[in-house]
């Protein structure tokens, strides 16, 4: 993880962390399990495209997320997501995964998440993108109960 470092424009800016290059792995018991919840009917290839959005729950990805938002004080809400595929996702492979978060301010104050998954050999395979908004710990749970 890197934070703004004013020596290093490489380093980011301010609200703004890189995270990785993480390694990771797809399990295949996980990605059945998800293949199976996005389509039960089988129509979802082996590895779902969405299988990526899992990896946000890395506790490096967590980390970075401390240090842009207060997490005791506010609640994130997942508003988007999507993803970019040049190769298939396979089970079992071993990627790299390199993720910037960036703190957005505003009438609505967002974390963006974009990231690049490469293969052992350095080829990327994919993108992903996510989008988290960040509400007060207590507007958000007045808004659930609604």
């Amino acid at each position: 993880m890197s934070a703004a470092d004013p020596s290093n424009p490489a380093a980011g800016s301010p609200g703004s962390l890189a995270v990785g290059p993480l390694a990771v792995r797809i399990d295949q018991a996980a990605a059945a399990a998800l293949a199976w919840a996005v389509a039960p009917d089988g129509a979802e290839p082996t590895v779902p495209l969405i299988f990526p959005i899992r990896w946000l729950a890395l506790p490096q990805i967590h980390r970075a997320l401390s240090e842009l938002v207060d997490l005791s004080t506010v609640v994130l809400v997942h508003e988007a997501q999507g993803f970019v595929s040049a190769a298939p996702l396979c089970a079992g492979v071993d990627y790299v995964l390199a993720a910037r978060l960036t703190r957005s301010e505003g009438a609505a104050a967002r974390v963006m998440v974009t990231g690049t998954m490469r293969d052992a050999a350095g080829v990327d395979v994919g993108e992903l993108h996510a989008t988290l908004r960040i509400l007060p710990r207590g507007a958000a749970i007045a808004g659930a109960a609604q």
